[in-house]
């Protein structure tokens, strides 16, 4: 008999690395075992993407205004009030609709769905499962960790150095599993590159990619400063892509103005084919200061672009310094234009070692297989825990 699971997320957060890793989930996990649902506040391309991959979608029956709104801006004005009114209809709501359905796991996908989970399936007797693919040291992140290790059934760290507090929490309930890369569209050999043509960029200049939304948090600002750098130091023979969108873009844009870097620096927007300027560039930039397990540069050793982050969260368990890529100090200018510029005066052939060693790295630690049956066994250890607690105090539900 099916196990059924149900996943859960608020939809608000724009389509990224973290979606791309649910769906290989998705799409790999066995069907035959496990019955899978997505529910949301609203139908966003995550769902679209998890329906097209066989996942059943539910969309939550509040429509709220409060609830869909960036979640800062609302804490920190008088509208809060109206935003727990909702919230709490929000969990009422999800309460009946998981006790109808009769869901045996909550897996969510975002900080705000693991808190409402938590709460649930404390009161329906339900397991939680989730992966974790923030940095939780600092900050308000503390006080989750604390919160999660206490109530969650399973968590699920993406990178060893994200479970370090859970680990010293709830070590008999935190496992590291990597997420698994599919390997099969990434061929350098198959993909053509058409960014250099689009932009009308001549095949001698140097070029420089970093795909990310533009936050703050990913740290645009000290690769911009960076390349100020390079160009006060007489190394200007080079372009940079800013592929994303999101709040920054006219602070970023207004510093390219300002600091002589507009006909340097060329932002995209959002674009469908992150790959297509990967392989456009001699190096693939990741300024972060903090990060997850980040699929962009997974992105880059499968196409076998060089590729240089920041010394981050799991960053360095994918990029090995001097190994399979380069690392730097988050945000610290010099360091990055440092790599910068080695990588801008050698001939890139001096670095094809790295690229293949990126890409064996790649293929066998981030192995789908490893990552999806992990989660299998932990659905069964916990749906098999949670029926044996429902036999031994039937009262439960």
């Amino acid at each position: 008999m099916q196990k059924k699971i149900l996943y859960v997320e608020h939809g608000l957060k724009p389509y990224g690395g973290g979606h791309e890793g649910m769906l290989i989930i998705f799409k790999n996990i066995d069907r035959s075992m496990f019955d899978l649902h997505l529910y949301s506040l609203k139908k966003s391309i995550f769902a679209e993407k998890s329906e097209q991959a066989g996942v059943t979608f539910h969309e939550n029956a509040i429509k709220s205004k409060y609830l869909i709104s960036e979640v800062k801006s609302i804490i920190r004005s008088w509208r809060l009030i109206f935003f727990i009114i909702e919230a709490v209809r929000y969990i009422i709501e999800f309460y009946r609709f998981v006790k109808r359905e009769r869901f045996q796991v909550l897996h969510p996908c975002d900080n705000l769905s693991v808190i409402t989970c938590l709460i649930v399936g404390r009161l329906l007797g339900i397991p939680v499962v989730f992966h974790i693919k923030d940095d939780f040291g600092a900050g308000y992140h503390r006080f989750l960790v604390g919160f999660y290790s206490k109530y969650a059934s399973f968590i699920i760290p993406t990178a060893k150095n994200i479970a370090v507090p859970f680990l010293k929490k709830a070590p008999s309930k935190t496992i590291v599993v990597y997420d698994g890369f599919d390997l099969g569209f990434y061929n350098r050999d198959t993909l053509k590159s058409t960014v250099r043509d689009e932009f009308s960029i001549p095949k001698d200049r140097f070029c420089i990619s970093v795909v990310a939304v533009l936050k703050e948090r990913k740290g645009h600002i000290y690769l911009l400063k960076a390349l100020k750098k390079m160009v006060d130091a007489g190394l200007s023979n080079f372009v940079c892509f800013i592929v994303g969108e999101g709040d920054l873009y006219d602070k970023l844009r207004r510093y390219c103005i300002e600091n002589d870097l507009a006909d340097k620096v060329i932002f995209t927007n959002f674009r469908t084919d992150p790959w297509n300027f990967i392989i456009a560039s001699d190096l693939v930039v990741l300024p972060s200061l903090a990060e997850g397990l980040p699929k962009v540069s997974m992105e880059g050793l499968a196409l076998k672009t060089l590729c240089a982050g920041s010394r981050v969260s799991g960053m360095p368990e994918i990029l090995i310094d001097g190994k399979t890529g380069f690392l730097f100090s988050s945000q610290d200018v010099e360091s990055l234009f440092e790599v910068i510029k080695k990588v801008y005066k050698t001939p890139l052939s001096e670095f094809n070692n790295i690229k293949e060693a990126g890409y064996s790295h790649l293929r066998e630690t981030f192995s789908i297989d490893k990552c999806v049956r992990s989660l299998e066994e932990i659905y069964n250890k916990v749906t098999l825990d949670a029926a044996n607690l429902l036999r031994a105090n039937p009262s439960r539900h």
